[in-house]
């Protein structure tokens, strides 16, 4: 279910849902992901989920305010700590199921060690929403209201 035009920036950590997750960023990704980003989950349970990135955090075991630590020491004398127990993470807001190539409520949980895959720039997102216009974000589009039998859909137009 990996899609190479999109690049690994994490996996899911412990404690995902069906609605949120928190991703785990691969060495260097802090530098590059962005809050906002959109996202897809690779989910080893079986789908593929669009969400986007939200809360960042950092976080360094040697740096915990909680109590003294060898880190804290250094930290106290102006150094820096060993960067080794540092990481960072995403919290992901889910917007749903891409699976059937269409964006619909996802239902499944998310497993840990999922692939969250980033979309880069120059990726259209909306290719995974189902849209036969091909639209792609950014685009300028007209709507109209219709009625067609006995129920009124929206219509959606493309302006050249």
């Amino acid at each position: 279910m990996v899609d190479l035009e999109l690049r690994k920036m994490g996996i899911v950590a412990s404690g995902s849902t069906v609605i949120d997750a928190i991703a785990i960023l691969n060495d260097g990704e802090e530098k590059k992901a962005k809050a906002e980003d959109l996202v897809i989950i690779d989910n080893r349970n079986g789908n593929r989920i669009m969400a986007v990135c939200r809360t960042a955090v950092g976080s360094n075991e040697n740096l915990r305010a909680a109590g003294f630590s060898p880190g804290i020491a250094y930290a106290r004398l102006g150094k820096h700590p060993s960067t080794a127990k540092e990481y960072y993470a995403f919290t992901l807001d889910v917007l749903g199921d891409i699976s059937g190539g269409k964006l619909e409520q996802n239902k499944t949980v998310i497993a840990p060690s999922s692939d969250v895959l980033l979309f880069e720039q120059e990726d259209n997102p909306m290719r995974h929403l189902g849209s036969p216009m091909q639209l792609s974000i950014g685009d300028i589009l007209d709507w109209e209201i219709e009625e067609r039998k006995n129920r009124r859909v929206m219509i959606v137009k493309k302006l050249e």
